[in-house]
């Protein structure tokens, strides 16, 4: 198989999972959702959860069902395992 057959199938397959989520994007997101509810669909062990949470991050479930975190500091999301990461490093330097 070509790189060229390649690519329009890799294509083809993001333009239709694209078109899954579309119904996704139109519903509005909720800000404060329900703690314990989302802790249930969260795939992340709880006592990482847990330290992440304390220290400040907020969970999200991407489009693609992975946990996404919000860092406190910046507000931009990412993922776990660099939230654990800068989470570490933080209490490293300080």
């Amino acid at each position: 198989m070509s790189y060229l057959e390649q690519l329009r199938q890799s294509r083809a397959r993001r333009r239709d999972s694209d078109h899954g989520d579309e119904a996704k994007q139109d519903l509005p997101e909720s800000q404060h959702e329900e703690a314990g509810a989302l802790a249930a669909l969260l795939p992340v062990p709880s006592a990482d959860h847990r330290r992440l949470e304390e220290a400040g991050y907020r969970p999200k479930i991407s489009f693609g069902g992975r946990v996404i975190w919000e860092r406190p500091d910046t507000g931009f999301w990412v993922s776990q395992d660099m939230a654990l990461h800068l989470l570490e490093k933080s209490k490293e330097a300080g």
